[in-house]
């Protein structure tokens, strides 16, 4: 029986032996232990986003290509959690990648030089003001961001960047271009105030100005190229039909006419009877 109890003892502490020495063996850096708070391996830094109406945690989590589980975990959150507006959460990874803002440097040419839209580089830099960036400001980019070399490569005829248009007002873009659950949206709207001066995106003559259906106190303009740029839900109109304008020149004020539901300006470029994603164009 003591030979039994001396071999089970003997056994037990080669048992224990073993387990000491496989642990000592784990070189320190390389073991992460599973806590439930743990920042997921790998991960460098985060950053805070502030969320937007809208927002869901799988658009969030896709957007800044972390797992939707990841972005759960460090926010304390589940399946089921509400998203409340303005509320930040805590985005992990390597992946978070920020832009220096140079001197002469605009929003385009930032959402541009990295092949991104512009609603989604003013959507993420929210408290930065399109009109009021500065040298040395930083802007936060999606995940996906890569700089490109712009290029004049053609798309249907058009050049992605070429700038052939000036902004019409500065602001935030509140419904970018493309299908939303109302319908496709032909144009960008850009939230401004009641009575915002607006500005001919390039020179061209005045082929409408006056009301339309839906659309309210619009004005058309037709260029040279054969493009032509319409400005829609305005409190006032400058110009008339046939006039000569120059690129900046002030044709007429922001408004709520028309179909709105606030003030703000529907600004769309057409080819012929199509029209196409303004971003591509404006500079």
């Amino acid at each position: 029986m003591k030979r039994i109890w001396v071999s089970l003892l003997l056994s037990t502490c080669m048992l224990m032996s073993t387990v000491n020495m496989s642990g000592a063996s784990i070189s320190e850096g390389r073991y992460t232990p599973c806590l439930k708070n743990q920042t997921p391996n790998g991960v460098s830094q985060e950053i805070t986003y502030r969320i937007q109406k809208g927002d869901t945690l799988w658009s969030i989590a896709r957007h800044y290509g972390v797992k939707m589980e990841t972005l759960m975990m460090i926010n304390r959150l589940d399946e089921n959690s509400i998203l409340t507006v303005g509320k930040n959460l805590q985005i992990p990874g390597t992946n978070a990648r920020v832009h220096i803002v140079k001197s002469g440097e605009t929003f385009w040419q930032i959402a541009s030089s990295y092949g991104i839209g512009l609603d989604e580089l003013q959507r993420l830099n929210s408290d930065k003001p399109a009109n009021k960036l500065q040298v040395g400001d930083r802007l936060s980019l999606p995940a996906r961001a890569r700089p490109i070399a712009l290029t004049n490569t053609s798309s249907r005829g058009l050049t992605r960047g070429s700038g052939l248009f000036g902004w019409p007002i500065m602001g935030t873009i509140t419904s970018a271009y493309g299908w939303r659950k109302s319908g496709f949206h032909h144009g960008l709207d850009i939230a401004g105030k009641v009575g915002d001066p607006i500005r001919a995106a390039s020179d061209a003559s005045v082929e409408h100005a006056g009301y339309q259906p839906i659309y309210g106190q619009t004005i058309i303009l037709k260029h040279e190229n054969g493009k032509k740029t319409v400005y829609a839900h305005l409190e006032k109109i400058y110009v008339k039909k046939g006039q000569e304008v120059k690129q900046g020149k002030i044709i007429g004020t922001v408004g709520t006419s028309g179909r709105t539901t606030g003030p703000h300006l529907h600004f769309e470029i057409r080819v012929g009877d199509e029209t196409i994603n303004p971003l591509q164009l404006l500079r």
